[in-house]
């Protein structure tokens, strides 16, 4: 477990992202948005995976996504930055001037459904309530060393990952666990 937990941090966007396994071919993950007084943001910067995946809600009553596309009319200002780019410092957003993003897409993951992401799709993610919601994630091999995200142009772009305590990582697969199995038992 104390390499799971080494493995694993809290995301600037608001959630815990547990590193269960990982390999050269695949990564189980499990991502955790806490109970809150108030809807999560979610993902709030647009952006794009280096590798494919599908994910299922176990816990909480889903996800909202919204999918994205890069337009030349209308749509919202981003400012655009690559992540992965800068091989001296791989965790560094790098700008790429701005663009303009418009929705593609809203789909909605209900517990038990599965979402699945290629490279090219660029979206956000948030929890559809309040409740603690949980997601199992299988990612593949990395596809390519870069990925693209997008930032509002007056948001920073240092947003650094939060360091996880063993007691927070004990503490999240137990309210997961107690949070899927008391839907299953009711």
């Amino acid at each position: 477990m104390r390499d799971a937990v080494k493995r694993s941090y809290w995301h600037p966007n608001g959630f815990a992202k547990l590193v269960l396994h990982t390999s050269a071919d695949f990564r189980i993950r499990l991502h955790v948005w806490p109970e809150a007084d108030e809807p999560s943001r979610g993902e709030s910067n647009p952006h794009s995976h280096r590798w494919e995946f599908a994910s299922t809600i176990i816990a909480g009553e889903g996800m909202h996504m919204v999918e994205y596309g890069e337009t030349s009319e209308g749509g919202e200002l981003h400012s655009r930055f690559w992540y992965g780019a800068d091989p001296a410092d791989p965790a560094a957003l790098r700008r790429d001037g701005q663009a303009y993003l418009k929705k593609l897409r809203t789909p909605h993951v209900r517990r038990g459904q599965v979402y699945s992401c290629d490279t090219e799709i660029v979206h956000t993610v948030r929890p559809i309530d309040a409740s603690l919601t949980a997601t199992v994630v299988v990612q593949g091999p990395h596809r390519s060393a870069k990925t693209v995200v997008y930032c509002l142009p007056d948001q920073t772009d240092d947003q650094p990952n939060g360091e996880l305590t063993e007691s927070e990582f004990r503490l999240l697969i137990d309210s997961v666990v107690a949070a899927s199995t008391e839907r299953v038992s009711s």
